[in-house]
């Protein structure tokens, strides 16, 4: 039986910012192996704005082929990423990381915009109207972000699924596959490698060490948890505890949300705070 396997020409695009997305995923129905549930390092890599496809080919519909389980073994054969040694296990590399004084790096950053343009103003003042008259129609925040991008035009993104790298997604070895990985796809261009919290630090670690090319990213969520965290950590002998306690008892909660654990808890908590109180007398 021959496979053929048709590649779709598309324009090329030299404006456009790639990055790879790597996480652990668990398979616990049916893994290669057999019925044994296993855990590997997901690689996705993500582009935007997406390249455009000709027209007769974004209609087509995607041709199925049945394949035999021998062939299907032999096309997982064939994208195998083999797994490359770490030898370097000392985690010396993120100790040699100087984190810089914030006055130094915003020194180093030119402002393209005001901190407070007049729409923002124009918005702000918008409270004192509805202050006197409390049927002005005057929008949350949220709402104004919303009407002023409203007209945005909106890019398209491609994600392309990449080859499962089979492994431990926490071992340095696999870790370390991964971002050759990223970087032979990458080509000359920069490699950019995003990752959650425990992998991350492990990343750094291996891209010191091994001075390669990458510029990791912490994930949305977990950069969000290490800065309420971080908010937490300052703010841990101000009587903020105290305070959070009068309206969750207890320590457990309250500590969590210090710590960034508790980010529904903890945005009700800052929406709450940050309310305007406008006085009129």
């Amino acid at each position: 039986m021959t496979i053929g396997v048709e590649a779709m020409e598309v324009e090329e695009t030299t404006n456009v910012f790639t990055q790879f997305v790597g996480d652990n995923i668990d398979l616990s129905i049916v893994s290669i192996q057999g019925n044994t549930p296993f855990h590997s390092m997901g690689l996705i890599k993500v582009t935007s704005p997406a390249p455009s496809l000709p027209d007769p080919q974004t209609t087509a519909a995607v041709h199925r082929v049945k394949l035999k389980a021998l062939d299907k073994a032999k096309i997982l054969r064939g994208a195998e990423v083999k797994i490359l040694p770490f030898t370097n296990r000392t985690r010396t590399g993120i100790n040699t990381i100087t984190c810089l004084p914030i006055t130094e790096l915003v020194s180093s950053v030119t402002q393209d915009q005001l901190l407070l343009t007049p729409g923002d103003t124009l918005w702000a003042a918008g409270w004192v109207i509805k202050a006197q008259d409390p049927e002005f129609p005057h929008s949350n925040w949220n709402g104004r972000m919303k009407s002023i991008h409203a007209d945005d035009v909106k890019q398209r993104t491609q994600i392309h699924f990449l080859p499962i790298i089979e492994g431990d997604p926490n071992d340095l070895n696999t870790i370390f596959t991964t971002l050759k990985e990223c970087t032979r796809l990458s080509a000359d261009r920069v490699t950019i490698v995003t990752f959650d919290l425990p992998i991350w630090l492990k990343v750094v670690d291996i891209i010191k060490q091994t001075n390669l090319p990458i510029i990791p990213r912490l994930g949305g969520f977990h950069l969000l948890r290490s800065y309420l965290g971080s908010i937490g950590n300052i703010m841990e002998d101000s009587g903020l505890l105290e305070l959070i306690q009068l309206i969750y008892p207890g320590s457990t909660t309250a500590n969590r949300i210090l710590d960034g654990g508790c980010l529904i808890k903890q945005s009700v908590l800052t929406s709450s705070s940050m309310q305007p109180s406008i006085s009129t007398s």
